[in-house]
């Protein structure tokens, strides 16, 4: 049980760091433009 909430955890960090990545990139591609 403990492994398979560690692993859900993890998709969920994994998740949630890929859309910052996404959002930080767009931030910078806006300054560009600017």
């Amino acid at each position: 049980m403990e492994d398979e909430s560690n692993e859900m955890e993890g998709k969920v960090m994994r998740s949630f760091f890929a859309g910052f990545c996404l959002i930080e990139k767009k931030k910078k591609k806006n300054e560009k433009n600017e």
